[in-house]
């Protein structure tokens, strides 16, 4: 599991990176833009539940969980387009 100073990571954070990423697959089939992006908010809005889990909901950190989840996505690469993909591989 990589860490970084800025971005805790947590107990069972594999785990669930691991499990989004199965979802992805099974159902990224060649699915249209829009339905890129609700998968990945989807995603999101299910790993900032697990952060704010993990300090007991605790209100007023709703934005940190959210943008703790975005980085942690981000991080794994689940939910990212094929295009994406390509983009960031960059010129050939």
């Amino acid at each position: 599991m990589s860490t970084s100073p800025s971005t805790p990571s947590f107990d069972g954070e594999d785990a669930m990176l691991e499990q989004l990423r199965r979802r992805n697959a099974q159902s990224n089939s060649a699915p249209a833009r829009g339905n890129d992006l609700a998968q990945r908010h989807a995603m999101i809005a299910e790993a900032a539940y697990y952060c704010a889990e993990r300090r007991g909901f605790a209100a007023g950190h709703e934005l940190e969980d959210w943008v703790q989840a975005e980085a942690q996505i981000a991080r794994s690469g689940v939910g990212q387009s094929k295009a994406a993909d390509s983009r960031a591989a960059g010129p050939r």
